[in-house]
């Protein structure tokens, strides 16, 4: 099918109100936030600095890093650099602190194009709180880990938008979700549980700022496949139409997909964004 079908079939599901962007790493790249591969090896640079495996270290973080192997290369500079989960979630806070940069034009980001829609829930995968700058809402955004009755109550109320970080925030250390380790006090504790089951049939997630090797997208529809059975959807840059058809078997995704050649990323990202959400 085409894009114009896929958008079409989602302009019917957002104007119903069941249309919920998931946010990746993406969409905060404009705002000078390091992406994951840069974000992991420049902290096995800094960490490993005067020890005797550095060199070997980073021969190995690199090869991981080639095969979107990120909680490898994590498990990589904890054990061989002897640091902690704390003390790899300080580093990615301080460096996300450091380097954002919000003075940038609304034309080079997606995310005053989502503020100005009538969505009232957005998922995220990313640390930064760059998306909580546009939109208007009493309510703090709330990270996995703290999900509790109280915050499906507020998910239940349509008159305030909500901010949902699935592993962490840089306004809670202890949140980031690094490791392998830390995903699965997630998993195990039954979080993505409570908060996949609330939109299960019900929902349909638009998978925004994600790649096609994203790790952490496929391990969460793997381990909650039961909450992923129904259609969802996923924006993508050029995608092969194996690519497509992979994601179609493994994930029931959907593919909209798009060229930033003679473009940019936002430019056609908005296009897309503008399409779906057109009134009827």
């Amino acid at each position: 099918m085409s894009n114009d079908n896929f958008i079409e079939q989602l302009q019917e599901i957002y104007n119903k109100g069941d249309v919920v962007p998931f946010i990746g790493a993406g969409l905060s790249i404009p705002f000078n936030i390091p992406n994951w591969g840069d974000l992991i090896r420049d902290c096995a640079v800094e960490m490993g600095k005067g020890n005797e495996n550095e060199e070997l270290v980073n021969k190995i973080i690199d090869i991981n890093l080639k095969k979107y192997d990120y909680w490898e290369a994590i498990r990589m500079i904890k054990h061989h650099l002897v640091r902690s989960d704390y003390d790899i979630q300080e580093y990615i806070v301080n460096v996300i602190k450091e380097k954002v940069n919000y003075k940038i034009d609304d034309i080079k980001h997606n995310y005053k194009d989502l503020s100005k829609y009538d969505f009232n829930t957005y998922l995220t995968t990313n640390y930064d709180h760059i998306l909580m700058k546009y939109i208007e809402s009493h309510v703090y955004p709330t990270n996995l880990k703290d999900f509790n009755d109280r915050t499906q109550i507020l998910l239940n109320n349509e008159k305030e938008k909500r901010i949902l970080h699935l592993h962490g925030s840089i306004s809670d250390v202890s949140s980031i979700v690094i490791s392998n380790e830390k995903y699965k006090e997630l998993y195990e504790n039954g979080q993505y549980k409570k908060l996949f089951s609330l939109f299960t049939g019900v929902k349909t997630f638009l998978f925004i700022g994600f790649s096609f090797n994203d790790i952490f997208i496929q391990k969460i529809i793997n381990d909650n496949n039961e909450f992923f059975k129904s259609k969802h959807y996923i924006i993508l840059s050029n995608p092969s139409n194996k690519e497509r058809e992979w994601l179609k078997r493994e994930y029931n995704l959907e593919t909209i997909q798009y060229d930033e050649n003679n473009s940019s990323h936002s430019e056609e990202i908005r296009k897309i964004i503008d399409s779906i959400c057109k009134k009827k």
